[in-house]
């Protein structure tokens, strides 16, 4: 499972610059080996990857060298085809124009992937999850800082926190496991759900829809059976060869369900 952590926060608050860093001196004093993968003004990221993934993590960079963020995880363009779609290895100054320009809009709308993409806009940041969340993705405020993570234990700070549990949500989830409505068990974390896209401005933090699997609903595609089974089977083969292509070595499990 790819994991991530990264702080955001607004550089010329002095308060959040003092608690970034204090935060990230408590990531390096827990792991003395660890540097960040993206470090500039406002943001440290740290992209822990995927075992195996020949290239975890995707910079955007302008024309004039500037780093306006990075996409984790596996991007690949669109295609009719029934091969793998080709990945995204590189992001060139138009294509990151374009990412940018869009506050990742066009990641959604043009490309598809197993991602997580942090982007800045000016002063604004975003952050984009993939319609199918397959990599989580969690975030919370602290002291001015925004912290957006995968794996709670990726966070060696977290008894600085102050987090507490939400009994609330606990207990719905004994109910029904299937809940998706960005709660968590600790009432200060929330989920980024699929498709989402997290803005931190200087007015907070908004979370707005990108994807919304009712628009793909509402288009009505009514082919006969046996073409369905192709369509079908071509996407399926084309997504799991697409997939498998960034990895050296894939493990099967045959294990009966």
């Amino acid at each position: 499972m790819h994991a991530f952590l990264s702080l955001i926060w607004d550089e010329s608050d002095a308060k959040a610059d003092r608690a970034a860093q204090h935060l990230w001196r408590i990531v390096l004093k827990d792991s003395p080996e660890q540097s960040p993968s993206l470090k500039m003004p406002g943001c440290i990221l740290v992209d822990y990857g995927t075992q195996g993934d020949r290239q975890p993590m995707l910079a955007l960079q302008k024309r004039d060298g500037a780093i306006q963020g990075a996409i984790l995880g596996h991007l690949f363009e669109r295609s009719d085809g029934e091969g793998p779609c080709p990945r995204i290895t590189n992001v060139a100054p138009a294509m990151c124009s374009k990412i940018t320009d869009s506050d990742g809009e066009v990641l959604i709308r043009s490309f598809w992937g197993s991602y997580i993409a942090i982007i800045k806009t000016g002063r604004r940041w975003s952050v984009i999850t993939d319609p199918t969340s397959s990599i989580p993705c969690f975030y919370m405020d602290h002291a001015g800082v925004t912290i957006v993570f995968s794996h709670l234990e990726k966070c060696p700070f977290v008894q600085h926190l102050g987090l507490s549990i939400n009994y609330e949500f606990i207990a719905a989830l004994l109910i029904y496991d299937k809940i998706s409505n960005g709660e968590t068990g600790l009432n200060e974390v929330r989920e980024l759900c699929g498709g989402s896209r997290l803005e931190r401005t200087e007015h907070g933090l908004h979370v707005s829809l990108l994807w919304d699997p009712r628009e793909i609903a509402s288009q009505w595609f009514d082919p006969p059976p046996e073409a369905a089974a192709t369509l079908l089977r071509q996407v399926t083969q084309s997504t799991v060869l697409s997939q498998a292509g960034a990895f050296d070595n894939l493990t099967v499990n045959q294990a009966p369900a």
